[in-house]
This record gives structure tokens, sequence and C-alpha cells, in this order.
């Protein structure tokens, strides 16, 4: 999407203090692991770690990936939002039926957005308790969210953006 009015990427900062969380964290179950591994007794719990510490370690990677990852999440522009992990192509601002900035306590790190059936049919949206940032809502068929707790930019921004665009203005004929 050339014609990008607004470029939403992954904070760093906070994808950085993810990495050295779950480093930390895998540093213990590995700790546990070599404990575990002179003790006298049942294996049981050797095996318990040694699955957390595998389990640690991929997610850790994960966490490094995100850390170099400096692709976009969310454009706004003229043609339309782009959400690449949701869709390979652009949603026409006339299939979004609203976009609504919730605000206050509970929804001051999220965008929702309704739109047509068939646009949200064919979306692969995450599950915000996964921490993914394009969630689908739940209630709602039509409906997904873009948390923007761990992006780059304010959800108060992003929806100002999108309000450049949307509601896009009727054609003739329309009515």
């Amino acid at each position: 999407m050339t014609d990008a009015v607004l470029e939403v990427r992954r904070s760093r900062p906070i994808a950085y203090l993810q990495a050295a969380f779950t480093a930390a964290l895998l540093a213990l179950a590995t700790a546990s692991v070599v404990t575990f591994w002179d003790a006298e007794g049942p294996r049981d719990r050797l095996l318990a770690s040694a699955f957390f510490t595998v389990i640690l370690a991929v997610y850790f990677w994960h966490t490094l990936r995100l850390c170099w990852d400096r692709s976009p999440v969310v454009v706004v522009g003229p043609s339309g939002l782009y959400l690449p992990s949701a869709l390979p192509e652009v949603i026409p601002w006339t299939t979004v039926r609203s976009a609504n900035y919730p605000g206050g306590l509970l929804g001051r790190h999220r965008v929702d957005i309704d739109l047509d059936i068939v646009t949200r049919a064919r979306a692969r949206v995450g599950m915000r308790i996964a921490g993914d940032p394009i969630a689908g809502r739940m209630g709602s068929p039509s409906g997904i969210s873009i948390i923007t707790q761990t992006l780059d930019t304010k959800a108060s921004d992003l929806m100002a953006a999108i309000k450049r665009y949307w509601p896009p203005p009727e054609t003739p004929g329309e009515g």
C-alpha cells in the first residue's frame, strides 16, 4: 500500500521488555531442569521442567522475532484499511460498516471495526487473550478490534487517521 497515511508497527520497547522477561523465565526453567537432573527420586519433575523449558524457549524465539519485525501491523490510507495479518488485501472503506474508539478505562487501547459479513468471514483474526493486535470481537459476528497496547501508535491517533477516510463520501445514485 503506497498511499499510506499512517503505518502502525509493534512497539520496540515493549517487544524488548517481553523478550527480557521471557529470557528470565527461560533461565529459571533451565535452572530447574539442571536441578532436577541431578536430584534423586522420581523423574516426573524433570519431565515437567523440561516440558515448560521447551515451551518457554519457543516463546522466547517468538518474542525475539517480534523485536526484529518492523513490518506494519495496520496501515490506513485513502484506498482502505490494510491489516496484513488478517487479510492479504486492503479492506476498502466501503466494506467498513462502523469504526469506534470506545476510550475510557477499558477501551483506551482499542479501536472497534465492523466489516461487512463477507469480508469478516475471510479475515483471519487472533484472540485478545493471546496478545494478538488484530482480534475478533465476541458477540459481534462482523466485528474486529485493533488492540494498540503493544503497538507504537495510540488508539485515539489510529481512530483519527481512520476518520480521515471513513465514512466514505456517498457516491451518486446511493441513497
